[in-house]
């Protein structure tokens, strides 16, 4: 039952990237937090109401035993009976609009990763081309291309498009941004022990305390289930977890030869975006 938690964290993977647009916003320092309080409550919420809503459709005693029956169709089901055919039709248009608006986030958020390392001399300067509107142009067309290649390239093989090529390629990504969360909270912990002045500096320490052991938690027990969430055979989820700490490990030794090598790259990286112009 607990391999849900790597659906769930999944499904609401995103919220964290408003950090990523700090230097368009006026001020970032209470518009970011804000927006993501704001996406992390609201997803909640709404998450929340609509389950109870179909529990109290089939009742507390049958809920499971229909969940099991209808599986994905269970709130199809629901709905065609409690508000008409049409919903159930414009529940699909939904579907696709939301799939097409998550993953156009989700390209936006790597075009701005992209953008960003190029800035900072990571990658190559052409990657922080921009358009007349500023937009990353480059770096959206090269991730476009890339995303292209591999769709073609599962089917090409003939490969499931959703067993293989959605569950199966994304569990690493799942695994690798809940280790990305747990090791953020712990660099909080350490922030905030070396700086003794901060406001609300007790509260913060020990949130981030909390966050940190509770990541650990999930990362444990999505990986011990990780065969209910991928339905893959036991050799092919021991490669989907090694692929995280080897490139966990590849990050950390690239970062430690390129501070060695250019730490004014590593320095820039650590800017403050408020005090960066955009290049025009």
């Amino acid at each position: 039952m607990l391999a849900v938690l790597g659906i769930c964290f999944a499904a609401f993977m995103g919220f964290e990237s408003t950090a990523l647009y700090r230097a368009e916003a006026r001020d970032p320092a209470r518009t970011i937090p804000r927006a993501t309080y704001a996406a992390v409550g609201f997803m909640a919420l709404f998450f929340c109401f609509i389950t109870w809503t179909v529990v109290q459709a089939f009742g507390e005693a049958d809920i499971q035993a229909s969940a099991g029956e209808q599986g994905p169709g269970l709130f199809f089901v629901t709905m065609d009976q409690y508000v008409g055919a049409w919903a159930v039709h414009a529940m699909y248009v939904l579907i696709v609009t939301s799939v097409y608006a998550s993953q156009l986030a989700f390209h936006n958020a790597i075009n701005r990763y992209v953008f960003g390392m190029a800035e900072s001399g990571i990658l190559a300067r052409v990657f922080a081309r921009t358009n007349r509107a500023g937009s990353p142009a480059f770096a959206g067309g090269v991730q476009s291309l890339l995303a292209l290649a591999v769709v073609l390239a599962f089917a090409a093989l003939g490969l499931d498009p959703l067993q293989d090529l959605l569950i199966k390629v994304n569990t690493p990504g799942v695994i690798g941004i809940i280790v990305l969360q747990m090791l953020a909270a712990a660099a909080a912990v350490a922030f905030f022990v070396r700086h003794r002045g901060m406001p609300r500096r007790g509260f913060l320490i020990s949130t981030s305390v909390a966050a940190a052991g509770l990541m650990a938690w999930v990362i444990y027990e999505v990986v011990r289930h990780l065969d209910v969430l991928t339905g893959a055979p036991q050799a092919t989820n021991v490669v989907l977890v090694a692929v995280v700490p080897v490139v966990l490990l590849a990050g950390v030794v690239g970062g430690l030869v390129l501070r060695s090598v250019r730490p004014e790259t590593i320095a820039l990286l650590a800017h403050d975006d408020t005090e960066v112009e955009l290049p025009k």
